[in-house]
């Protein structure tokens, strides 16, 4: 399944709404194949969203600052490859924001109000965000969450639905974190990568796997994407926009859609291609 303005999206919903979202889904999915781009999507009646449970709601991870000065590899137990995950985590995570959004869905029922989730990157400290394009498509109002809780007003910059890339820019009042983007083009099937985002809006979440492959392709309705990476690392709804991390730290991807009825099959845009992207984007290229 792909994005949600063609009816192929996973939707998160309560009572009348999951019934009439596996009909949906149902229908959908035989028509147009089992690919799902991984942003959490409710469409309701009502004009404000409700909040999510106490045990719901966003965690609040630790700001760059108040990271434990202690490194992983100095607590004892610990093997190698869990320090290093947990320092790439320490380093990453601050850079990783929830998204949500407010936009407006045609339905066979009308117009309604809808919310949606997903997860974006930091790249530069002045605010500018890489996420997915199907994460803000339509979107009347976007609403980034960092790490440490505070949530600001953002704005997209400009988007590029061939390859499901946007650029958004946070208005925070101070620098903000930012993730080093690192060279996809010297990934080796295999090697460790993890994932961070926003699953289910649940907040920051880090997930582990591998590179499975390169230079995947997903060919879907009006949209083809090349050359994505095939990881393991569990991505759920809501993960769309996050970050797939090598063990040095640096973004290697734009995590962006899943097989969803497969064992562990996700897809990320390579850096490499986001960071070309990105930077005609904010220079008003396409």
């Amino acid at each position: 399944m792909w994005a949600h303005k063609s009816g192929m999206l996973e939707r998160a919903g309560l009572g009348y709404r999951t019934v009439l979202v596996l009909v949906f889904a149902a229908v959908f999915g035989a028509l147009f194949g089992a690919v799902l781009l991984p942003q959490v999507h409710t469409a309701t009646p009502a004009l404000s969203s409700q909040p999510a449970p106490a045990a719901l709601t966003p965690s609040r991870a630790q700001a760059p600052s108040a990271v434990s000065p202690r490194a992983a590899d100095d607590r004892p137990g610990m093997t190698p490859e869990e320090s290093a995950i947990i320092n790439v985590v320490n380093t990453v995570r601050p850079t990783v924001v929830n998204i949500n959004t407010e936009s407006q869905v045609q339905t066979v029922f009308g117009i309604f109000p809808a919310q949606g989730a997903g997860s974006g990157v930091i790249v530069q400290a002045d605010g500018y965000t890489l996420t997915n394009n199907h994460v803000v498509e339509g979107a009347t109002e976007i609403r980034v969450t960092l790490a440490d809780g505070k949530m600001l007003a953002g704005k997209i910059v400009a988007t590029d639905p061939v390859t499901d890339l946007a650029v958004i820019k946070v208005n925070a009042p101070q620098p903000l974190p930012a993730a080093q983007l690192g060279n996809s083009g010297n990934l080796q099937v295999g090697q460790l990568v993890i994932a961070i985002g926003n699953p289910f809006g649940l907040g920051s979440t880090v997930t582990t796997g591998v590179v499975s492959a390169l230079h995947r392709s997903l060919r879907l309705p009006n949209l083809a994407v090349e050359n994505l990476i095939q990881t393991p690392a569990a991505i759920n709804p809501g993960n769309s926009g996050g970050a797939l991390v090598d063990s040095s730290g640096r973004v290697i991807g734009i995590n962006t859609a899943i097989i969803p009825n497969a064992q562990g099959i996700g897809f990320a845009i390579p850096s490499d291609v986001a960071r070309s992207k990105m930077t005609r984007l904010i220079a008003g290229g396409v």
